[in-house]
């Protein structure tokens, strides 16, 4: 019952602005580039939780792929 959901905006915040977690390296720098990439939403940090920010299976699937691209590898 999609009428009894609560509006996508209402989860789609952290809880707190203290709760961002900047990444620390390169490697997390990619992977928070590809999340932003692919829910276009930004910033995110590496404590941001790919479903609860907006992401679904079918998003998921692009994110592994712009991961790869990425890493460079498949």
């Amino acid at each position: 019952d999609r009428n009894a959901l609560p509006p996508p905006s209402a989860h789609l915040q952290r809880q707190t602005e203290e709760s961002f977690v900047a990444s620390r390296n390169e490697l997390e720098a990619l992977i928070v580039h590809a999340f932003e990439e692919v829910l276009q939403l930004s910033p995110l940090g590496v404590a941001d939780d790919f479903f609860v920010m907006g992401g679904h299976s079918m998003l998921g699937v692009h994110l592994m792929s712009a991961i790869q691209r990425g890493c460079g590898v498949s």
